[in-house]
């Protein structure tokens, strides 16, 4: 009987937790926007952060967020009601404006909101206030989840539309600064699991609740890879630094036939930390539809003639991924500590799509009988299995001098990328390229890389740091396809591969940086050199 009870308790569990996320989307009904601005100068306040509160609990917050670097926000409320806003960024007072949501009005615009210096002088003073959610460095903007109330019930994508400089669109496809070069980094160190077009949905599938920080690096320094990046999205997960043991359970569905679900454990035991995510989901995206005409005023086939190409055609995916990652830590002593982490991260992806293309002989008068050259309609399916297994090894090993740390790393990265596909006509009309179907290729490809590193860091002299290091990568990477034409004569699957069907690729990298960091009050300056080689060998 206890046995059926405590299944009922976690049926009703999951049950909530699925329609708190399909319902949690269509809350939002009001909008608020403004720029944060100085009295004096009217120059923009970047990265002020806003609390607002009900004005009958103003100590409670209901939502917090940063302004961009302009001062401007743009924020969504869930309900009406009487609100009071407070503002606060370094060096200025604190302002309050109070403001009242009402159905009649979806949208209000505060325009310009003025603070003030804080020119006070005081002899002693005791404050206690909220930490702000955005940081400024030298060298990068830190944006706080876990001062963030609205991080305990999100998912990371959500949260990362609150960091400055970082947008997501309507498409959940993220950006940098208006930019797509850039990478996203976990704890320090390039992330297969976050890299590509699967990101945002891994990102999705992320309590945000097991996110400490996300830094936002748009100028990378001498110590990262200067292999084209405009910028970096390091994340900085969450450790249990209490003894004892906390966790999550989610689950989440979406009308389209989506659904997914994971668990989230992070515990402390003495000297023994680990923290464990995994989470499953499984794509089902609609069908998309494309229209295009190309004009050609003298296309070769029509034997000079002006023609018109017109294609119409849909495609869609779907397939399920799964990621996980387990982190475990050791504290030899107060100086040293071992941290071994794994991540994995496998899906499967099938791929369709359609196309019905016609190219006809161009005329404004409608003057040919048949002004067709060729039509035909495209039918394919593919199949992929994608991925990375990660495994880090650091040792990280302090001194009696406050921040000085040498850190020694090793990494493994092993990234398969097999896709098998079949194509065929049909509907054919005089297509000059129908011998070349029906069509089935095979392409079985892998990147494996090994990196070692060592860093370290060190105070010279008060607000002056020196750091450097070196690196090195062995990437190995390769490609066999098999492309496949049926003989329908023979009934047979003839070879077609061509002479560079086969690819084997061996990267040795090299590199070693120097960096020198200096802070004067408001002020920071930052430098550094970087020196990188490649010797490849195919």
């Amino acid at each position: 009987m206890k046995e059926k009870l405590l299944y009922f308790v976690l049926i009703l569990f999951v049950s909530t937790s699925v329609f708190a996320q399909n319902n949690s989307g269509s809350t939002a009904s009001f909008t608020i926007k403004g720029q944060v601005v100085d009295s004096l100068s009217n120059e923009s306040v970047p990265y002020a952060t806003l609390r607002i509160a009900l004005a009958s609990a103003p100590q409670n917050p209901v939502k917090l967020l940063a302004c961009d670097d302009d001062g401007k926000f743009n924020a969504t409320m869930n309900k009406p009601g009487k609100y009071v806003m407070t503002m606060e960024s370094l060096g200025k007072l604190p302002a309050q404006k109070a403001f009242t949501l009402s159905e009649n009005k979806k949208v209000l615009d505060f325009g310009k909101l003025f603070m003030h210096d804080n020119t006070q002088q005081l002899n002693e003073v005791t404050v206690t206030a909220q930490k702000p959610l955005v940081k400024v460095e030298v060298d990068k903007l830190t944006y706080s989840l876990e001062d963030d109330p609205e991080a305990k019930t999100s998912n990371a994508l959500e949260m990362f539309r609150k960091v400055p400089m970082v947008t997501v669109d309507g498409e959940d496809k993220i950006q940098l600064k208006g930019s797509s070069n850039y990478k996203i980094y976990m704890n320090g160190k390039p992330s297969n699991l976050l890299s590509g077009e699967n990101a945002s949905d891994v990102l999705k599938s992320m309590p945000a609740s097991s996110i400490k920080n996300i830094e936002v690096i748009t100028d990378p320094g001498s110590k990262y890879d200067a292999e084209g990046v405009g910028g970096i999205i390091n994340i900085i997960t969450t450790k249990n630094a209490l003894q004892g043991y906390t966790g999550t359970v989610r689950a989440n569905a979406s009308t389209m036939g989506s659904f997914g679900g994971g668990a989230y454990v992070s515990l402390k035991a003495g000297k023994v930390g680990i923290t464990a995510n995994y989470g499953y989901n499984n794509r089902n995206s609609p069908w998309n539809d494309s229209y295009s005409d190309r004009f050609t005023d003298a296309d070769i086939l029509a034997e000079g003639k002006p023609t018109l190409l017109s294609e119409k055609g849909r495609s869609k995916n779907k397939g399920p991924f799964q990621y996980g990652y387990l982190e475990g830590s050791y504290e030899i002593d107060t100086l040293n500590l071992l941290s071994v982490g794994v991540n994995l991260f496998r899906g499967k992806s099938k791929n369709y799509s359609e196309l019905d293309a016609k190219l006809n002989e161009f005329s404004y008068d409608d003057t040919f009988q048949d002004p067709r050259i060729y039509n035909f309609y495209r039918n394919s399916k593919s199949e992929g299995t994608f991925g990375s297994t990660d495994v880090n090894i650091d040792f990280q090993h302090s001194t009696s001098k406050k921040d000085e740390l040498l850190t020694l790393s090793y990494r493994f990265s092993q990234s398969p990328n097999d896709n098998e596909s079949h194509t065929e006509l049909s509907d054919v009309y005089n297509y000059y390229l129908s011998g070349e179907y029906p069509k089935w290729n095979i392409n079985d490809a892998s990147t494996v890389e090994h990196t070692g590193q060592v860093d370290y860091t060190t105070p010279l002299f008060k607000n002056h740091t020196l750091e450097a290091g070196v690196k090195y990568i062995n990437r190995q990477n390769k490609s066999n396809t098999l492309e496949q034409i049926y003989n329908d004569s023979t009934k047979i699957w003839e070879d077609h591969s061509r002479d560079n069907s086969q690819f084997k690729h061996i990267q040795h990298i090299y590199s070693a940086y120097v960096g020198y960091l200096v802070r004067l009050n408001k002020f920071g300056f930052k430098a550094g050199v970087r020196a990188e080689g490649t010797n490849p060998n195919f």
